[in-house]
């Protein structure tokens, strides 16, 4: 092939790549009222990839609107079906969203980095949502050198640790659907353990 037309195949696929990433970019619409949080890069913070197993890309992104933050989490199957959409409460600037090995990480830090949280999804077939299979939430110490700790629940088996502690605790299903109305508890539990 002549140096010219490689050099033009090459621009033609850039073009046609840029050009299907901008159809991906407006495939979704915002919560309304919402738009896209930008970081202290302005860059979205956002990730895409195919949660829910079905060939085509799904979205996870950073949302503001005037009074909060959210996380937008677009699963093609639904959204194609009726334009159906979970949203996740987010306090934190800093956030940082995954998807490897088929698990959707958003993990977050607050208190001036002293703070972090990660939630880990999966996309189960069965239940055609992704369901949360972990929890971990880390603490640094005060100014007093104390509170320190760190919290992983692992939710298929039901297994937290705390520390040096090890327990069972009993939760029910979580996934992106009702995911808002258990971060408050997930958060609280074994508090008595540090």
């Amino acid at each position: 092939m002549k140096p010219w037309k490689f050099q033009l195949s090459l621009l033609f696929i850039f073009c046609l790549s840029s050009s299907l990433t901008q159809v991906f970019a407006q495939q979704y619409t915002y919560p309304e009222g919402y738009t896209a949080f930008l970081d202290y890069d302005d860059q979205e913070q956002r990730v895409s990839g195919d949660f829910d197993l079905d060939g085509r890309s799904d979205l996870a992104i950073v949302c503001q609107s005037e009074e909060d933050m959210l996380i937008a989490v677009y699963l093609s199957s639904k959204w194609n079906a009726n334009k159906t959409y979970y949203t996740i409460p987010c306090d934190y600037e800093m956030n940082y969203l995954s998807f490897e090995n088929s698990v959707l990480s958003i993990a977050s830090n607050s208190c001036a980095g002293r703070c972090s949280m990660e939630l880990k999804f999966k996309y189960y077939q069965d239940l055609q949502n992704m369901k949360l299979i972990g929890y971990d939430e880390g603490h640094l110490p005060d100014y007093n050198q104390e509170g320190a700790y760190d919290l992983s629940i692992n939710l298929n088996t039901g297994i937290y640790e705390v520390g040096n502690v090890r327990k069972k605790v009993s939760l029910d299903l979580i996934t992106l659907a009702n995911i808002d109305l258990y971060l408050y508890s997930l958060s609280e539990v074994g508090s008595n353990e540090h």
